[in-house]
């Protein structure tokens, strides 16, 4: 079980099995098709937020949003928050919160799967937009 500290609470997930774990794999690969293409064109790591805004775009313009919607809740749900289940709205209880969560659990869920280079986008995902939220531009 790996554990996460987001906002004050803690957050814990543990990877599924084999047949609840292909299928949600194969469910995110169909929703991040667009993004694909970009793991072979760059380097996350190496980028000043480049490559997420390049991810961003490529998202929007053939994005399933009722899908992707439905993920993450899915995702967030199979999460723990402070050893008790996750209330969306109350914990994880922003947008941001919730995307941190789903993001934290495609990383246990995938990590391996994806490599470094897929656990560097969701982390560097989740950091963008915890980074942007600090801003506040619309608050």
């Amino acid at each position: 079980m790996a554990e996460k500290i987001i906002n004050g609470v803690t957050y814990s997930c543990t990877q599924l099995t084999a047949d609840p774990g292909l299928a949600l794999l194969l469910r995110c690969l169909k929703l991040g098709a667009p993004l694909a293409q970009l793991f072979q064109e760059g380097d996350s790591t190496n980028d000043d937020g480049g490559f997420f805004l390049r991810a961003l775009t490529a998202c929007l313009t053939d994005l399933d949003a009722a899908g992707v919607h439905r993920l993450c809740l899915d995702l967030v749900k199979l999460c723990k928050a402070d050893g008790e289940p996750v209330v969306v709205g109350v914990k994880p209880a922003g947008t941001l919160e919730l995307l941190q969560v789903a993001a934290f659990c495609l990383e246990v869920q995938f990590g391996d799967f994806f490599g470094e280079d897929g656990a560097s986008f969701v982390r560097q995902a989740a950091g963008v937009a915890g980074a942007a939220s600090q801003n506040k531009p619309f608050g």
